[in-house]
């Protein structure tokens, strides 16, 4: 009778059952080629222990469980049926459409369809060609919006290119508008260009940046403002611009050039420096570079 009980609330099946007394608490064990399903959960393991009484299962070995909008995988998990939520550990992964987020652990909330990462966390978006790293995260499956904390990083796959580097001390990924934001001591690699800052936006679709406080630098050459935009074409550089800019860079001669404005652009071909505009009360330095002297003088 119990048994009938127990199969009508949560439906299993294994290889092996057998129903464990401890106390008041009645266990079932479920050994190899387990399945469970409940409500619009399908849980899939090697080796389970149920206590439906209470309404959990502990998995173990090859773990998946298995929603309409979402698949996880791992080797261990604790599953709480009514409240459809989960903790997983160790080989985790999460995939729902495009996306993929994987991490050493990782509780589930089926409900609210919000995970949280803890150590080796790792979004992979492949629709706006983008991975991002932490050893902290949360994310929300229903808004597609997520953060990520302590030493994270981000990389926009370009094809043909290397991929843009970016990393701050936190982010904010809004995975449906193709858009993130990097905050606080930022620092990106785009080709030959680096750059520093306190804010970073990038929306992927577009190719398009913003800045607060940005410094730009390429070798000896150097570009910072207030504020500033960059845009990308094609996967390569296409301008930088800055707003109260100063700027320095070298010609092909080797003389030092200082300018500054309200602001500055400098414009990319093949992904070069080849233009500088210097708009709004303009002015600037230019440092000739002197010739070397005879070997016989």
């Amino acid at each position: 009778m119990f048994l009938i009980f127990l199969v009508y609330l949560t439906p299993f099946s294994a290889d092996k059952v057998a129903i464990i007394k401890q106390g008041n608490t009645r266990l079932i064990h479920l050994i190899k080629n387990v399945v469970i399903e409940n409500d619009r959960v399908e849980i899939r393991c090697n080796e389970a222990v149920m206590n439906e009484a209470e309404a959990w299962v502990r998995l173990k070995g090859d773990v998946k469980i298995i929603e309409v909008n979402a698949r996880i995988s791992a080797r261990n998990a604790l599953y709480y049926f009514k409240k459809k939520t989960g903790y997983l550990n160790k080989d985790v992964m999460l995939e729902k459409g495009d996306k993929t987020i994987t991490a050493d652990s990782l509780f589930y909330d089926g409900q609210q369809e919000i995970v949280e990462m803890f150590s080796n966390v790792i979004i992979n978006d492949k629709k706006n060609n983008l991975k991002a790293y932490g050893a902290y995260g949360y994310y929300n499956l229903r808004d597609d919006t997520g953060y990520l904390n302590e030493n994270p990083h981000l990389e926009v796959l370009r094809e043909n290119a290397p991929p843009i580097f970016v990393s701050a001390r936190a982010f904010h990924i809004v995975a449906d508008s193709s858009l993130f934001y990097g905050y606080d001591s930022v620092f990106a690699n785009i080709d030959s260009i680096t750059i520093s800052c306190d804010t970073f936006s990038y929306f992927l679709k577009r190719e398009i940046g913003a800045m607060i406080n940005p410094v730009v630098t390429e070798k000896d050459n150097f570009l910072k403002g207030v504020r500033g935009r960059f845009k990308l074409f094609h996967k390569k550089l296409d301008y930088f611009e800055v707003e109260d800019g100063r700027s320095r860079y070298y010609n092909e001669a080797g003389s030092k050039n200082i300018v500054e404005g309200e602001s500055i652009t400098i414009r990319f071909k093949n992904g070069k420096a080849s233009i500088i505009e210097v708009k709004g009360s303009p002015h600037g330095v230019l440092t000739l570079k002197k010739k070397s002297e005879d070997a016989g003088d």
